[in-house]
C-alpha cells in the first residue's frame, strides 16, 4: 500500500513543477534557432530551380518543335498553296495570320482534314498529332514575330 502511495505522491509532485518549466525544457529540446529557416530556405532554392528548369526544358521544346513544324511545313509542300509574310502562293489563306482567327484545334482540324472553301485537294491526314502541333507552333512563331516587327516599327 505504501508503493502506491508513492507513485501518487511522486505523480502529485510533477503537477507542482510550473508550466514555464516544463515550456523551458521542451523550447530546449526544439531545433535550434533557425535551423527551420535554413531548411525552408533551401527548399525554396531547390523549387525555384525545379521551376527554372522546367521553364527551359518548356522553351527548349518548343523550339525544337517550332523547329520541326518548320521542316514539315516545308516537305509537306504547304507553300504550293499557302504564304507566309510573301512567301508561297497566294491560293489558300496566308498563315501568318491565322492564330488571330483561329484556335489551334481549329488549325490542327484544317490541317487534319483540309479545308472545305477552296476545297484542298491535297490532305495532310497523315500527320500524327504531333506533327500538326508542331506545325501550328511553327505557324503561332511565325506570327508572334510578324507582331513583334510590326509593333517596333
Amino acid at each position: 500500500m505504501r508503493a502506491k502511495f508513492i507513485k501518487v505522491h511522486s505523480w502529485m509532485q510533477l503537477m507542482k513543477i510550473p508550466v514555464l518549466s516544463v515550456l523551458f525544457v521542451l523550447s530546449s529540446l526544439a531545433l535550434p534557432a533557425g535551423a527551420g529557416d535554413s531548411h525552408d530556405a533551401k527548399s525554396t532554392d531547390g523549387q525555384k530551380k525545379h521551376k527554372q528548369n522546367e521553364q527551359q526544358r518548356v522553351q527548349q521544346n518548343k523550339a525544337q518543335s517550332i523547329k520541326r513544324g518548320k521542316q514539315l511545313y516545308y516537305a509537306n509542300n504547304c507553300q504550293s498553296c499557302h504564304t507566309i509574310g510573301n512567301r508561297g502562293a497566294k491560293f489558300g489563306p496566308a498563315l501568318d495570320k491565322l492564330g488571330k482567327h483561329a484556335s489551334a484545334l481549329e488549325m490542327s482540324e484544317e490541317i487534319h482534314g483540309g479545308a472545305d472553301e477552296p476545297e484542298m485537294d491535297f490532305k495532310t491526314r497523315h500527320l500524327t498529332k504531333d506533327e500538326q502541333r508542331s506545325i501550328i507552333d511553327f505557324l503561332l512563331s511565325v506570327q508572334d514575330k510578324a507582331t513583334k516587327q510590326a509593333g517596333s516599327h
